[in-house]
């Protein structure tokens, strides 16, 4: 009789699924990958290489093996590529490859004030503000201001940085 010897069948990573579908700079992007192994052999934790690329082919060394990658690190417009090689203790499985770009992030509007701070029938109101945007964009337009009075809206003073003087009611 002959002895016939089964093999090990590569594992293989059948999909990443992104914790953020449009990121900005303002988040870290994380990863978690769905493992899959014929054989039912478990992922050989800690030897199954993760490697984060940006779209030009330069590796970003600092997060290699990691699921997770610092906002810090990437900036609008960027393509963010990972590469993970499964191992199942004895085989590498194929290369799988997933990539995301880095979009826009929102402007904001910060230490929002109106003055006066205690107002009085009569008195014009006036906001002020600081703008900041976590990629650097420069302010290129009037932002839309609204005006609520008692939780109603005010659609004559839309986009306006002050009141005029307003009856009470």
């Amino acid at each position: 009789s002959s002895i016939i010897v089964i093999g090990n069948t590569a594992p293989a990573v059948t999909g990443v699924i992104w914790n953020l579908n449009q990121p900005t700079t303002e988040e870290d992007l994380s990863i978690v990958y769905n493992y899959f192994d014929i054989d039912s052999d478990p992922e050989s934790l800690g030897q199954s290489i993760i490697k984060w690329y940006f779209d030009n082919g330069t590796e970003i060394l600092i997060v290699q093996n990691q699921t997770t990658i610092s906002h810090l690190l990437f900036q609008k417009g960027d393509l963010i590529n990972v590469s993970i090689l499964p191992f199942d203790g004895e085989s590498y499985g194929p290369i799988f490859n997933s990539s995301i770009e880095i979009v826009n992030a929102l402007p904001k509007a910060i230490y929002i004030n109106i003055n006066p701070n205690i107002p009085f029938s009569g008195d014009e109101l006036r906001v002020d503000w600081n703008y900041t945007d976590a990629d650097g964009d420069p302010a290129v337009a009037l932002p839309l201001i609204f005006w609520e009075r008692n939780g109603e809206a005010m659609p004559d003073l839309r986009s306006e940085e002050h009141t005029s003087e307003l009856q009470s009611h």
